[in-house]
């Protein structure tokens, strides 16, 4: 059981340092794994949902909702470098949008950052 923990970790991990933080994620389950990592290593709160199931979030909800330090969050949606919104994740944007809110859509490494730590890009 180790062995086969250690091999995801590994394996996550490997991928984590191929991405290319200026290049648009070919597989959106990187970009996942690399906001994820990044923000519990921030000791932040992550909010995210499988991917791998339907589960009963609201239809549109950001892939990330993230509780940062100094009172800040974060609304993360991720995509590929050619994947859209669907009508109900534009919708939950927009309405976000109209409560003062800044969701984030975000395809790269680099563009994930520039939201979090916009003074380290």
């Amino acid at each position: 059981m180790e062995q086969r923990i250690a091999r995801g970790k590994s394996k996550g991990s490997d991928v984590i340092k191929m991405l290319r933080p200026d290049v648009p994620v070919e597989r959106e389950k990187d970009l996942h794994e690399f906001i994820f990592s990044d923000a519990r290593s921030r000791g932040w709160i992550v909010l995210h949902g499988a991917m791998s199931e339907r589960t009963a979030r609201t239809p549109g909800e950001f892939d990330f909702i993230l509780i940062a330090t100094g009172g800040r969050t974060f609304f993360i949606e991720c995509k590929t470098r050619k994947g859209k919104l669907s009508p109900q994740q534009l919708a939950m944007k927009v309405h976000a949008e109209m409560l003062g809110h800044k969701p984030a859509v975000v395809r790269s490494v680099k563009e994930y950052l520039s939201i979090v730590s916009p003074s380290k890009i």
